[in-house]
């Protein structure tokens, strides 16, 4: 990793209720270095984190978390992030996400997805 707070600095500043600090400094990371800040944190911590991320950001990080990760994010998030994640992940990443999920949960999903871009 690069010069970058530990994960102590990062929970200190959640626990301090310092968002806006954090959103700005969790922008200077690369997504590989999201994911494995996000895999060591607790799961209340890991969706604050990844809440606070730019969703482009969000959505190269979210395709790279353990699949477990995944299901608890799509569980925890409100509609509008799951859906702009699902709408800029790529459609393999998409599909082979999808494949683990259950059907009743994909169906929904599926429906809130916008039409592909041409």
């Amino acid at each position: 990793m690069n010069q970058h707070p530990t994960t102590d600095h990062i929970t200190s500043l959640i626990q301090e209720g310092e968002f806006f600090k954090l959103k700005e400094l969790l922008k200077k990371f690369e997504p590989a270095e999201l994911v494995e800040l996000i895999e060591q944190e607790e799961e209340r911590e890991q969706l604050i984190i990844f809440r606070l991320l730019p969703l482009s950001l969000a959505t190269q990080v979210f395709e790279y978390l353990d699949l477990e990760v995944q299901k608890h994010f799509l569980a925890n998030l409100s509609q509008e992030k799951i859906t702009g994640i699902l709408n800029e992940m790529s459609p393999d990443d998409r599909t082979a996400l999808l494949e683990f999920l259950p059907d009743d949960f994909v169906k929904e999903l599926i429906q809130t997805l916008s039409e592909p871009r041409v």
